[in-house]
């Protein structure tokens, strides 16, 4: 797919590294499951944009940090119009704003739902929600891992900007960097792969 931006003509591609493209099998899988988008089963549907979709606004930001930076490995967050996907991650006040049913004096002791794990391959651990009960929430938000290289075989400014990964939910940035006191006092809460997630609203 190709665009015409303020930082030049932009070219996207997904990365064919092994590594990513089993990652973003992850988030194309079929049913409401943690990281995983609602509608799409690839990243190529994805990108041809659908209702809930706003592919320029992707490409919006990704020309904008270009232009900032110029090249190499880098990730933005784009709100798309509707939920697009489940969340891998969530605060204790969303928990509890999802899941009122719970009594609050519950779901202040951390150890009733959570488990310590490790997070990553960086030697980072952060507590993992265990309850089925408690389920991945919805998120509009979208965050990409992109790598942008200048195309000099082009008399015109243009980038082919690799799409690594691509998953529903906000940007966490490189996970070996997050606060580890942070994470294991439960700011942040994450979910597996195969945790289940909430339903879709009707009106979706």
């Amino acid at each position: 797919m190709e665009f015409s931006t303020s930082a030049g003509v932009i070219r996207l591609r997904a990365s064919r590294i092994r590594a990513f493209r089993e990652l973003r099998t992850l988030a194309f899988r079929e049913g409401p499951l943690a990281g995983s988008f609602v509608r799409y089963r690839g990243i190529e549907s994805l990108l041809t944009g659908g209702a809930d979709v706003d592919v320029e606004q992707v490409v919006r930001r990704i020309a904008d940090r270009i232009r900032r930076r110029g090249f190499g490995l880098f990730s933005v967050e784009v709100d798309m119009l509707a939920p697009i996907g489940w969340a891998t991650v969530t605060t204790p006040e969303d928990i509890r704003t999802r899941h009122p049913f719970i009594g609050a004096s519950w779901l202040g002791d951390l150890d009733n739902y959570t488990e310590e794990r490790p997070l990553g391959r960086g030697g980072a651990r952060a507590l993992f929600v265990t309850d089925p009960s408690i389920l991945a929430p919805l998120t509009c938000k979208v965050t990409v891992l992109c790598d942008a290289r200048r195309a000099t075989h082009h008399s015109h400014l243009s980038w082919i900007v690799y799409i690594n990964i691509i998953r529903p939910g906000p940007k966490l940035g490189d996970l070996s960097r997050l606060d580890p006191a942070r994470l294991q006092c439960g700011d942040l809460l994450f979910f597996d792969w195969d945790h289940q997630g909430e339903p879709m609203p009707a009106s979706c």
